[in-house]
């Protein structure tokens, strides 16, 4: 096994910490990477991170009301909209850095802006306004196209920040029917050992039933962040994922 997929595991069992692995940046794909340019100054600079589930459940109250997304596998797209109408496009590890892809038609995160027109609805809903917008692109991991072409991404949207606010999902629902959200599987009360069976137990995904489901990310119903911070977005991996992951790692 190579080491960048012995430290691919480690994350994604939570084993990072305990082997002294904190940060696996793999390399970019050709499709995925472009010019860079510098991120516009933003009113306040929200990223996105899903956390290990055993990692931070105790911040969740008992019998909380929360949404169970299905975690989608494709890569993590951020969509800008600034005030003065300039739009950016980012990648998860870009937007750490403060840069955006410059606008391309060759490049993945670009051609699902276009293709989904998110810009032009966001803006007809939220003239003039500060957008940030998360969303996972898809099809772009092999062996993952649930039931799309690869030749025409689109962006199932996980969050939205508006000035500097993130808008509650229930919110989000009703903003426009234009708007391609990630899966919901269900709404639930907080219960720790029940979400974690669910999350595992999940085989199949929502958008395509021939598609192995990657698991689950928890969220309260209300946006919110941990007690040192860190905004409550937890994943828990399905049994089916890690196991084909593992046995891919190994072949």
């Amino acid at each position: 096994m190579q080491n960048f997929e012995v430290a691919s595991k480690c994350l994604l069992y939570g084993a990072s910490a305990k082997l002294g692995i904190y940060k696996y940046e793999p390399p970019v794909p050709q499709h995925l990477a472009g010019e860079v340019e510098a991120l516009k100054t933003l009113i306040v600079k929200i990223q996105h991170d899903c956390e290990q589930f055993g990692i931070y459940a105790d911040q969740f109250v008992e019998d909380e009301p929360v949404y169970l997304f299905e975690k989608i596998h494709g890569t993590q797209g951020v969509f800008i909209q600034h005030s003065d109408g300039t739009q950016q496009v980012s990648s998860k590890g870009l937007f750490k850095k403060d840069l955006c892809v410059k606008e391309s038609d060759h490049n993945t995160y670009w051609r699902a802006a276009k293709n989904s027109a998110i810009f032009s609805v966001l803006n007809d809903i939220f003239p003039r306004q500060e957008i940030i917008a998360f969303g996972e692109v898809i099809p772009v991991q092999s062996g993952y196209n649930y039931g799309l072409n690869p030749s025409k991404p689109e962006i199932l949207v996980f969050r939205i920040i508006v000035n500097g606010k993130e808008i509650p999902f229930e919110e989000l629902q009703k903003l426009s029917n234009k708007i391609k959200y990630v899966p919901l599987v269900k709404q639930d009360l907080f219960n720790g050992e029940r979400i974690l069976k669910i999350g595992k137990k999940l085989k199949h995904s929502i958008l395509d039933e021939n598609q192995i489901a990657e698991g689950i990310v928890v969220s309260p119903q209300f946006p919110r962040q941990a007690s040192d911070g860190t905004p409550l977005y937890l994943k828990v991996i399905s049994d089916k994922y890690a196991k084909v992951e593992d046995e891919e790692a190994i072949s």
